[in-house]
């Protein structure tokens, strides 16, 4: 008999079936990303597994005519309410192939399954909806950007072209001119540390306030994998000084917190000022200092901006490797071992933990997807001509808000849009 593959629900169960009053016995199956209303029509296969296939029916349809609660009762059209779901796992199928990829809290998945998907159909909401976690919190190092995180006007979804849409709003705008200058609490919705500077600022003298918010989302509540393939289709902002964020970041930080000890790859990096927008950036970042914060970064020079239109950027995540792609097209590989030869090379101590890990290491424990957006910093723009604030200057922050007359006007385009995205076990 020929593999069946699991369905668009790719339902299995979730508690041992009960015998109901007519000897019948069933499976209660739910998943709260799919909505049904009466009169869809369902088209399903059962496959019940013992120490032998006990049976199996194909090609059967259902359509959905009666709703009903958990304890069996019917409910009326006009009533029904939504229930929160129990985690989907991953079904077991002996006849799938192995994966190296793993996702937390779940089974193993079968190579070739999609352990994630995100099609932005649906509005994003102040809590970010059940796989998104909005971040609200200041920033500092090791980049120390001119923006911090909130939902304030930054986080949407374009309803009619099915698009996330994070955009850059200036803190004026939202809180009335001259705010740069005062006080800041963001405690309430802080997802920052709590009574820290992560939450609430005061400006001193040339300490303003960060002069622009941004939006972003991450995976870390609700999906954190290790090894995979992802495919995020977006379109990068155009501006000044303005960085997409199209990232994995560390779940646990097992090799330390601080300058990419643990941890972070690009996905698609191409700074949003005319003169560096034709270049694409992509794979680890493992230290914040240069050459090692550059070094595992590859390149792809476009035949135009990569701000221009939508593109499709992925990675190969394995355990002996990562592979960078765009459109379909490899512009980039990573092998084992060559990150603490070359970091052991140029003597950085963070380093040495990677020797209790994997050949990959640091990249070889779970990560989870964040989508936002920056402005500024210390670490990714080079010191040139044009350039409003110097790279480490205590005034850095202060310089750039006072040189907004010639940024400003670049970001018409400098919103960073996301179709989708997938993430495939391999």
């Amino acid at each position: 008999m020929r593999r069946f593959e699991a369905g668009n629900l790719n339902l299995c169960w979730v508690r041992v079936p009960t015998m109901g009053p007519t000897l019948d016995w069933g499976w209660a199956n739910s998943n709260i990303l799919v909505k049904l209303k009466e009169g869809d029509v369902i088209y399903y296969w059962i496959r019940v597994y013992g120490e032998t296939i006990l049976n199996t029916k194909l090609n059967a349809v259902h359509v959905v005519k009666d709703f009903y609660n958990r304890n069996g009762t019917r409910i009326k059209q006009k009533n029904l309410i939504e229930y929160a779901d129990y985690d989907n796992k991953f079904c077991p199928d002996p006849d799938c192939g192995a994966s190296d990829s793993q996702v937390q809290g779940r089974s193993t998945p079968c190579a070739g399954d999609i352990m994630f998907r995100e099609e932005f159909n649906e509005p994003i909401n102040r809590g970010g909806g059940r796989k998104w976690t909005p971040e609200v919190t200041f920033v500092d190092g090791p980049d120390f950007p001119f923006n911090f995180y909130s939902t304030e006007g930054t986080l949407d979804v374009d309803k009619k072209d099915g698009n996330l849409v994070i955009k850059p709003v200036l803190l004026d705008t939202v809180y009335g001119d001259g705010k740069v200058y005062g006080s800041l609490d963001l405690t309430r919705n802080c997802t920052g540390l709590l009574d820290s500077s992560e939450c609430k600022r005061e400006a001193f003298g040339a300490d303003i306030l960060p002069p622009v918010i941004t939006g972003k989302l991450t995976t870390k509540n609700y999906f954190n994998f290790k090894y995979g393939k992802i495919e995020i289709r977006a379109k990068l902002p155009s501006g000044d000084w303005l960085i997409p964020e199209i990232i994995l970041e560390p779940t646990d930080h097992i090799y330390g917190n601080g300058r990419y000890a643990s941890g972070m790859l690009r996905i698609a990096f191409s700074p949003g000022n005319a003169e560096s927008s034709r270049t694409l950036y992509g794979g680890p970042v493992l230290s914040s200092r240069e050459p090692i914060r550059s070094q595992f970064l590859k390149e792809k020079i476009g035949s135009e901006d990569w701000n221009k239109e939508f593109h499709n950027y992925s990675v190969v995540w394995l355990p002996d490797s990562i592979t960078m792609l765009v459109d379909g097209e490899e512009y980039g590989f990573i092998d084992k071992g060559i990150f603490f030869q070359s970091a052991e090379a140029r003597d950085d101590k963070h380093t040495a933990r990677w020797l209790a890990g994997s050949a990959l290491a640091p990249m070889d424990e779970m990560f989870y997807i964040s989508l936002g957006l920056r402005v500024g910093g210390s670490n990714d723009f080079q010191d040139v001509n044009g350039k409003p604030y110097k790279n480490g200057e205590r005034k850095a922050m202060l310089k750039f808000w006072e040189a907004r007359d010639s940024w400003l006007p670049t970001w018409r385009d400098g919103s960073m849009l996301v179709d989708y995205v997938r993430v495939y076990a391999l």
